[in-house]
């Protein structure tokens, strides 16, 4: 089977270097913007959103699996018009990928499943986000409405910084912005893939900071029941709801204050950096499992477990270059915009850990 991956500058090596360990995938393509340095791979001169020549290229040259993994590629009817074709795909629809695009959506869409989730507000006019500013207890976080707008996040500790960023933002012309509380506690993310039939739990992924780290230790099997039961279905039955059934992955960004847990995101796409780490932990090919989600075979992997013994951490940096070459314990992926991931793995996490340490 040949296959095409759709990136827009997101080094994809690790994930050819799997793809070729499966017998079944023949010859792989990517898009133009993704980045590749694998030489069985063929570069396309066609972007990962320009629907209409990647059609052609894909029926001329018999695709019979297209990995989207483009944020554009995503909000562009690229899925659909693959799908009426006879090409599989691994991806989310238009229409869901966008929704959840919104952090307005998905904090409403959070709230009236009666999901708990830290204070928030939404904000379309200025004077009113300035307003709830001035009585609001700081910290607080002040976020662009879309989540792929550029310099989207600012953590804030007074009211006239706040007056200041919330002003800026909306004299550049953003429409819509959301504010939440900033609270201390457990930060980590939970990966499922859904046909909207079976569901499979990948991984819960600790988050500090720029360091992220598998498996979460402090996420017992009551919470992980917990997880899947209050919060991951009924956000899914929530998607589905007159909708076409959702597929493919699903982001759950969770905090642990003491013993209460609230849901503060979803995103139906993989973190950059946490899909380069899953590309070394899993336990299994990743091509029999991504492409399951439309073949009819998810069931085959619920209950699974798809992580290897090994413990791993990642830590992200910004900086022109890599900080070391490579050695045994550390493996450097450039991302894009001057990003780096740096991945470790050992027997324990305080060791992954201290490999980390060392950059």
């Amino acid at each position: 089977m040949h296959i095409l991956i759709l990136e827009n500058g997101v080094n994809i090596d690790n994930l050819v270097l799997s793809l070729q360990e499966n017998p079944n995938v023949g010859l792989i393509f990517a898009s133009q913007d993704a980045i590749c340095h694998i030489d069985e791979v063929t570069k396309l001169d066609i972007d990962s959103d320009e629907v209409s020549e990647l059609l052609d290229f894909a029926l001329a040259n018999e695709i019979g699996f297209t990995f989207v993994l483009s944020a554009k590629a995503q909000s562009s009817e690229l899925i659909e018009v693959f799908e009426m074709n006879g090409i599989q795909t691994f991806g989310s629809s238009q229409e869901q990928y966008e929704y959840l695009l919104s952090r307005s959506n998905t904090k409403k869409m959070i709230y009236k499943n009666k999901i708990p989730t830290t204070k928030f507000a939404v904000f379309e006019r200025c004077q009113a986000a300035l307003d709830w500013c001035k009585c609001a207890d700081y910290p607080i976080t002040i976020m662009t409405d879309m989540k792929d707008e550029i310099k989207h996040i600012f953590h804030i500790d007074t009211f006239l910084k706040a007056q200041n960023t919330i002003e800026d933002l909306f004299e550049k012309g953003y429409e819509k912005i959301v504010i939440e509380q900033t609270t201390t506690g457990h930060y980590f993310t939970s990966y499922f893939l859904t046909d909207s039939v079976s569901h499979v739990h990948i991984a819960n992924l600790f988050k500090n900071n720029n360091l992220t780290v598998c498996p979460d230790l402090q996420i017992t099997n009551n919470l992980q029941n917990s997880i899947f039961n209050d919060y991951y279905l009924k956000i899914l039955n929530s998607l589905n709801y007159n909708s076409k059934p959702f597929c493919g992955v699903l982001k759950l960004d969770f905090v642990l204050i003491d013993n209460d847990l609230y849901l503060n995101d979803v995103g139906a796409n993989f973190n950059i950096s946490d899909f380069q780490m899953m590309l070394q932990f899993l336990d299994i090919n990743v091509f029999d499992l991504l492409s399951s989600v439309s073949t009819g075979a998810l069931e085959d992997f619920e209950g699974c477990n798809l992580i290897k013994d090994n413990c791993y951490a990642s830590l992200v940096t910004v900086e022109e270059q890599p900080l070391f070459e490579e050695d045994d314990n550390i493996e450097c992926i450039e991302l894009r915009n001057d990003k780096y991931v740096y991945l470790s793995q050992a027997s324990t996490i305080n060791r992954a850990c201290e490999y980390l340490n060392e950059v």
